[in-house]
């Protein structure tokens, strides 16, 4: 039996959503996860494909990373299965989910 009382589990989930529909927004406008699909992997080569600085880019990569939409190898960046199913552009699944 578990001792039920009061939570902050409502109270983080909420500010945690906010946080990852942010990120996800973020990378969407700077086409992250196509520039990932097409072999750009470094925060480094993905911040001059996105006109963002190297920096910007790999704190948002880092944290995708840490949700779910990216994996990281080093300092290389690849997409999950679901962000390469749903979120690189051009693909014919973009965007259905």
């Amino acid at each position: 039996m578990t001792p039920t009382g009061p939570s902050p589990a409502l109270f983080f989930d909420t500010l945690n959503g906010y946080q990852r529909t942010e990120a996800l927004r973020a990378a969407l406008e700077l086409d992250l996860f196509s520039h990932v699909a097409a072999g750009r992997r470094t925060a480094e080569d993905l911040g001059a494909a996105c006109g963002a600085a190297p920096r910007g880019v790999r704190i948002l990569a880092d944290y995708l990373t840490i949700v779910g939409f990216l994996r990281k190898t080093g300092d290389r960046y690849e997409l999950s299965p679901d962000a390469a199913a749903f979120l690189v552009v051009h693909h014919i699944s973009f965007g259905i989910p």
